[in-house]
């Protein structure tokens, strides 16, 4: 199944009922787990847990980044900067601008989704968020 044909069967499925119950449940293709989410958090794990690496979820944007230089050295290709943010490293790349109007922009079947902006990516792989400058 292309990617095509994944983003049609996202058209015919309920959108609206995810956007308002901030509750998702993830799988993947060919996997034989699945992830139910809340708000973004795996359920069931406690709030004091819900920073570590294991009960992160994989598609939460720091597992995104995690992956992202992992598939490059892989690849033989140089990984990201360390210290450069999630956000900047997803802005450099002109693929996924293109793809992200695609998708969010007025005609995408995701327009109407809320957004959360830079200072929500604002984090690098070793998880540290710049520090304000005075």
């Amino acid at each position: 199944m292309g990617l095509a044909t994944k983003v049609s069967h996202v058209k015919d499925f309920d959108l609206y009922h995810l956007r308002i119950s901030g509750k998702a449940l993830c799988w993947t293709a060919d996997a034989t787990s699945h992830e139910f989410l809340i708000n973004g958090l795996k359920r069931g794990v406690s709030p004091k847990h819900r920073y570590r690496e294991k009960s992160r979820p994989s598609l939460s944007r720091m597992a995104m980044l995690q992956l992202y230089s992992q598939l490059l050295e892989a690849q033989g290709l140089p990984p990201p900067n360390p210290t450069s943010t999630y956000h900047a490293v997803k802005e450099s790349m002109e693929n996924h601008r293109k793809v992200k109007v695609k998708l969010i922009g007025q005609d995408g079947i995701f327009s109407g989704w809320v957004r959360s902006g830079a200072e929500w990516q604002a984090f690098d792989l070793n998880q540290n968020t710049p520090q304000p400058e005075h």
